[in-house]
C-alpha cells in the first residue's frame, strides 16, 4: 500500500474537504475517484530535493531577506 499526497485543497460532494499537502493510502475510495488530485509521495520527495540542492550550504534552505 502506497500514500498519495494532495496536490490542492479539493471540496467534494457530501461537504467533504481535503487540504493540499493531506496525506492518504492510494486505496482510499476518494483517491481512487479523484486520483488527479493527488501524486505519490515519492514524487514530492524528488522535487524537495531540488529545492536543498539550490541552497547555499548542504541541508540548508535559504530565507528571505
Amino acid at each position: 500500500m502506497a500514500h498519495v499526497r494532495c496536490i490542492t485543497t479539493v471540496h467534494m460532494p457530501d461537504n467533504v474537504t481535503i487540504g493540499e499537502g493531506s496525506i492518504l493510502n492510494d486505496d482510499d475510495p476518494v483517491v481512487k475517484r479523484y486520483g488527479h488530485f493527488f501524486e505519490p509521495l515519492d514524487a514530492t520527495a524528488r522535487r524537495d530535493t531540488a529545492v536543498l540542492d539550490a541552497t547555499a550550504r548542504p541541508g540548508v534552505r535559504r530565507g528571505r531577506k
